[in-house]
């Protein structure tokens, strides 16, 4: 998806976001009234501390055995995640989501780099290479068109229909 850039893809600027010491069933219940896979961990400045997805819950908290409503998300979130910039190519966005095994990256700005101001989900990336594929099926359809009935009009020259 070359030139396409993550500012294109992202559908919703709103961050989802809670504090260190907030617990999971806080984060759970966030990521299902926002319909969310992640949700951003932010100091009270809401610079970036880290990010707590699905995979966290499933990994750190219910294979660990952890109490929902006591354990904070300081505990179990992914600290210090990879981000993407606003201006970063989806092409590099989802090479970086391929090499670090994650489905949910925070986006920055590269003049606060440390405040998320929202985040990519890979999704957001599919959303995007479908309408691109979509478009690009539709401009070759036409060419096809096109090439079709310039190919008819010169057979036509070629044998003297005009």
């Amino acid at each position: 998806m070359k030139n396409l850039l993550v500012r294109d893809v992202i559908r919703n600027y709103v961050t989802h976001a809670l504090r260190p010491e907030d617990t999971v069933s806080q984060a759970v219940r966030l990521m299902a009234q926002a319909r969310v896979g992640a949700i951003l961990v932010v100091n009270p400045d809401h610079h970036l501390l880290g990010i707590f997805s699905e995979r966290d819950l499933l990994n750190r908290v219910v294979l660990a055995d952890l109490p929902l409503g006591e354990t904070p998300l300081s505990r179990v979130m992914t600290p210090f995640p990879v981000c993407v910039d606003l201006m970063d190519s989806v092409d590099n966005a989802l090479d970086v989501m391929d090499q670090k095994g994650c489905r949910h990256l925070p986006v920055v700005r590269s003049d606060c780099p440390d405040v998320a101001v929202a985040m990519l989900s890979i999704r957001d990336v599919y959303r995007a290479h479908s309408q691109r594929l979509h478009d690009d099926n539709r401009v070759l359809q036409d060419n096809i068109v096109t090439l079709q009935r310039d190919v008819a009009l010169k057979d036509a020259y070629i044998f003297g229909a005009y």
